[in-house]
C-alpha cells in the first residue's frame, strides 16, 4: 500500500494521500493518444462548452527519478456552476495535489472535460436532476499519465494513470448511499465498488470515497485495520472491512498516528460529531 496518508486543515478536503512511484528504468517518453471518453455537455471553466471529444492523453508525463503522486478527495457539495468550479481551484491552491476525487458534484449525465487552465475534470451524475455525481479533477502535469476514465454510476467512477512503462494504477473513487438506505442499496454499491476495482487489471489500486461507514481501531484477525482508528464500528463498518479484506486493500487513514484534532475525517451536519 501507498506510505502514508496526511490530514489536511481545509474543510472538506478529508485525506491526502502520497504515492512514490518509482520510474527509475524509462528512458523514453510515449506520447500515443489513448481513447478517453468526452462529453459535449459539460462546461468549460472559463470559456463555453467542450463540444469536441478528448481523444487521450498526450506528452506523457515520465521521469528518470521517483516521483510523488498527491491523491485528495474533496466534497465539492456542488459543481454545478461556473463559479463554484472556480472556487474548487481556489481551494487547491494552498495544497499539493495531482488527483482530486470529487462527491457531489450535482452535474448532470456524464463529461470529460479539458479547462482551459489544462487541468482535466471528469464525472459522472444523473441523467435527469442535479444530485450525487462523483468524478476527478487532475493536474495538467499529469494529464499525460492519464490512460483511461470510465464509470459504472453516479456512485462510481474510475481513471487508469500510467506509472512508467511496467507499472499502472487505478484509482476509484466512491460514495456510499448514507445511513436512511437501506442494506440492499449498500451491498450492490460494494458490487460496483468491486465492478469498478476489477473492471481494469492494474498493478496497483486505490479506492478513494465516503463509505458512511465506522471501522473502529483493529479487532482480532483484521488486516485490512490498523491501530490509529477512533469510534465503534458498525455494521456498514464491519461491510467496508470485509470488502477491503476481500480485494487486499487496507484502510489507510487507520494505520498511522496522528494528533487526536486530526483523526476525523467526517464532520456532522451540526458540528457536534467527529468519525474516521
Amino acid at each position: 500500500p501507498p506510505p502514508g496518508t496526511h490530514s489536511l486543515t481545509r474543510e472538506g478536503l478529508a485525506t491526502l494521500v502520497q504515492y512514490l512511484a518509482t520510474t527509475s528504468h524509462m528512458h523514453t517518453s510515449n506520447n500515443s493518444r489513448p481513447s478517453v471518453p468526452s462529453s459535449c455537455k459539460a462546461t468549460d471553466y472559463g470559456g463555453g462548452q467542450m463540444c469536441n471529444a478528448a481523444e487521450g492523453a498526450k506528452n506523457l508525463w515520465t521521469t528518470g527519478r521517483h516521483w510523488n503522486l498527491n491523491l485528495a478527495t474533496f466534497n465539492a457539495r456542488t459543481l454545478c456552476s461556473e463559479g463554484s468550479l472556480a472556487i474548487l481551484f481556489e481551494e487547491l491552491e494552498g495544497v499539493k495535489w495531482d488527483i482530486v476525487g470529487l462527491r457531489e458534484v450535482r452535474r448532470t449525465d456524464e463529461a470529460y472535460t479539458v479547462l482551459q487552465n489544462g487541468h482535466v475534470i471528469c464525472y459522472r451524475g444523473l441523467a435527469d436532476r442535479r444530485e450525487l455525481g462523483v468524478g476527478f479533477v487532475i493536474h495538467r502535469n499529469i494529464t499525460g499519465n492519464l490512460e483511461e476514465y470510465y464509470s459504472i454510476n453516479e456512485r462510481v467512477v474510475g481513471i487508469v494513470i500510467k506509472l512508467n512503462k511496467r507499472y499502472k494504477m487505478k484509482v476509484v473513487r466512491a460514495y456510499a448511499p448514507t445511513s436512511s438506505h437501506d442494506d440492499a442499496s449498500v451491498e450492490s454499491f460494494y458490487e460496483d465498488v468491486e465492478s469498478a476495482m476489477s473492471k481494469v487489471k492494474t498493478q496497483y489500486t486505490i479506492l478513494m470515497g465516503d463509505f458512511n461507514a465506522k471501522v473502529e481501531k483493529k479487532q482480532a484477525g483484521d488486516q485490512a485495520v490498523g491501530d490509529y482508528g477512533i469510534g465503534t464500528r458498525n455494521p456498514r463498518g464491519e461491510l467496508l472491512v470485509e470488502v477491503a479484506e476481500r480485494n487486499s486493500l487496507r484502510i489507510l487513514n487507520t494505520f498511522y498516528r496522528k494528533q487526536g484534532n486530526r483523526k476525523w475525517t467526517r464532520r456532522s451536519p451540526d458540528g457536534e460529531k467527529r468519525t474516521k
